[in-house]
This record gives structure tokens, sequence and C-alpha cells, in this order.
């Protein structure tokens, strides 16, 4: 009887030990709360001040106690806004910052105020029984944001410029959204469409470095959707679409591409046929082109174009007026060149096995341009083999120097 008294005087004093520790261990962390508050509080505060502030609070952030209260959230964004405007300070007047860090930094402080406004939600019922929702800190850190909009962007192009994907996209990812935020609304300094469709594209050109390119592909979208209809955009989203494996949103976006560009750039109207000519509509492949044509006839592009489909269709020898067409339109262009000397050399094999001597000279009359094609475009494999084996036939000297 008296060990079973002991054991449980024993336990029972031992639970109220720990009860005690945690609220010690509870006050201490409010009480560094509370220091890191006065510590703040200072007029002269440099970066470094602001960097100490910060990692004497990060206990109170982790700690089970005081993890859940916004208070400590709110100071550490509080922090490292302090931190970025201090630094800008000392950038206007000569000092070097490192920019990556400073910005990085600001986004820091931008997720512990995102974590403060989850828990700065108070509910209190009144004698009727509602539930108003009430809030300390919200207003204050929205405004914060706020005025900071321009900064985010700022530092987007600051980790882009570092090669910090991630980083540049979530910047302008957090300028975008808070420009087009209702507290910005209330406040008037909600950003024109125009200039947010600008930082969507270049979030999309972030996601394309970081090889995301279902990001890239939506902010593309959404850059659109707000008027930002530049060549490049398009060329960037159809490039990710590629990459994606997305065929039928590739065509999508290029007919919308052609529409706009199509005049200048032949390789929307291009992906277009192919689709055509894959899903061997002909019609419609045939009916595109023609009106292409209609409006630019000297268009070598479009001219190299319709020997393809003519190719497709009728045969080499039908085509090969096309190619000649549009290599006298364009003598320079590597794609036409490429066309017209793949032409006579599928002209060359054909004969090959039954006329040599007529086969010879159509090779040779293929080499000058396909040597010309690859020079222009040395990227174009294609124009690389079939030289190789132009060379070969012929028994140039250039073989060798080609297959290397």
């Amino acid at each position: 009887m008296k060990m079973k008294l002991h054991n449980k005087i024993f336990s029972t004093t031992i639970a109220a030990i720990a009860i005690a520790a945690c609220a010690m261990q509870a006050h201490a962390q409010q009480k560094v709360v509370e220091a890191v508050k006065k510590d703040i509080s200072g007029l002269q505060m440099t970066t470094d001040a602001w960097s100490k502030a910060l990692d004497k609070l990060k206990p109170a952030l982790s700690h089970k106690e005081t993890e859940a209260k916004v208070e400590p959230w709110f100071l550490a964004g509080k922090i490292s806004f302090g931190y970025y405007d201090r630094s800008m300070v000392d950038k206007s007047i000569g000092v070097n910052i490192d920019k990556m860090a400073v910005g990085n930094r600001l986004l820091q402080g931008y997720d512990y105020f995102s974590k403060a406004l989850v828990l700065d939600t108070v509910r209190i019922t009144d004698k009727r029984g509602r539930v108003k929702v009430r809030t300390k800190y919200s207003r204050d850190i929205r405004k914060i944001i706020l005025s900071h909009l321009i900064d985010f962007s700022a530092v987007g192009g600051d980790l882009f410029i570092g090669s910090d994907w991630t980083g540049a996209y979530r910047a302008w990812d957090i300028y975008c959204n808070e420009a087009r935020s209702p507290f910005a609304k209330r406040h008037r300094k909600q950003e024109p469409d125009s200039i947010v469709g600008y930082y969507r594209y270049y979030q999309g050109l972030a996601a394309v470095q970081a090889k995301q390119w279902a990001d890239a592909s939506r902010q593309f979208q959404n850059a659109r959707s707000l008027g930002y209809a530049k060549k490049d955009l398009y060329d960037s989203w159809i490039a990710s679409l590629l990459q994606m494996g997305d065929s039928v949103q590739v065509v999508a976006v290029a007919d919308s591409a052609n529409a706009h560009f199509g005049s200048g750039d032949s390789k929307y109207l291009r992906i277009l046929i192919n689709s055509y000519l894959n899903s061997k509509n002909y019609d419609a492949a045939t009916q595109l082109l023609t009106e292409a044509m209609r409006r630019d006839s000297a268009n070598a592009e479009y001219i190299g174009l319709k020997g393809q489909l003519v190719e497709r269709h009728e045969g080499l020898e039908q085509a090969l007026p096309y190619y000649q067409r549009a290599v006298q339109l364009q003598p320079d262009g590597a794609r036409a060149l490429f066309n017209l000397g793949n032409c006579l050399y599928k002209q060359a094999i054909a004969l090959d096995d039954r006329r040599s001597e007529a086969a010879g000279k159509l090779y040779r009359e293929a080499l000058p341009y396909m040597e010309k094609a690859y020079k222009l475009d040395p990227n174009n494999d294609d124009a690389r083999k079939v030289l190789s084996r132009i060379y070969y036939v012929l028994g140039s000297t250039k073989l060798d120097e080609i297959e290397k």
C-alpha cells in the first residue's frame, strides 16, 4: 500500500515538473518574442542588426508553444522586409549588396507574412450568437506587401539574371498575384493588365529555363489573355508545348500566331500545313497555302512550302520549279537552298541504278546548294547527311572533313 502511494506521489510530482517545464519554456519563448519586438523598434537598424534579430526569433517559429501564434510570424516578416529596405538604402549610397541574397530575403519575408495571414484570424461571437472575424495584423501585412509591389518585380529580374529561375518565377508570381489582389484594388494600386501580362511572360521564360514546361505554357497563356501578344511569346509558347508533346495545342497556338505574324515568319504556316498533311487533309493544306500565297505571292517560304506540298502530291519533277523559284527570291535562305538541293539529290537517287551519268550530273548540281545550306545552318543534321552522301558518291576529299 505504501509502495503504491509512493509511486502515485512520484508520478504526480513528475507530471507537475513536466507541466512546469513546459510552462517555463513557453514563457521563455514568449520572452524572446517580446525581446525581438523591442530590438527592432530602434530607428537605426543595420542589415546586420536585422539578421541578428531574425536569428534570435527563429526558435519561436518552431517551438510548439509559439509556432501557432501569429505574432512571431508577423515579426519574422517585418524583420525580413526591414532587412530588404535597409539594403536598398545602403545600395542608394553606394554600398555593394548581394542582390541574390537580398532578393531571397524579400521572398522569405513574404512567406513569413503568408503564414501570419493564415493564423491572424480571431472569431468572436456576439450576444446574438453571430460570429464575426477579427484580425490584428492582416491589414498591416497587406500594406507592407503592397508598398513593396514594384520591389518584387525588380527582385525577379535580379534573380533571373543570376540564374535563380525558381526564385525569379516566385518573385514575378507574387508581383502578379498581389498586383491584381482585392486589397490593391481597394487602394487603387492595381497594375494594368498590360504590365501584369508582361511579367507573366517573363515568368514563363523563367519556367522555360527551369525546364518546367507546363508552368511555362500556363504563364504564356496567362500573358496572352492579359494582352501580351508579341511574337516572342508565341515562339516560346510553341517551344514549350513541343517539349510537352502537346501537338493539338501547338497547332492552336500556331494558328493564332500565323494570323498575326505569318507574313514575316512562315514557321507557323508550316506547322499548320504539316498538321494537315499528317492527318492526310490535303485539301485543307492546299487551301491554307493558296490563301497565304495570294496575300504574298513573292514569299520564298510560302513557295517552298508549296513545293513540299506538290512533291507529296505529284512528285519531285513537278515540285522542282517551286524550289528553284524560292532560291531565286531568297538566295541566302538556308531552308530554300536545302529544299532545292534535296530535291535534286532525291532525283539523282531515283536515277542512280539506271542512268549513272545523269545521276552524277544531278548530284553535282545539288552539291553547291547543299553546301551553302549547311554553311548557313550547320545545325541542320539532314543537310549534313545529304552532303556526306553526295561527297561519297562524287569521291570528294571533303568527305572525311564533314564526317568528323
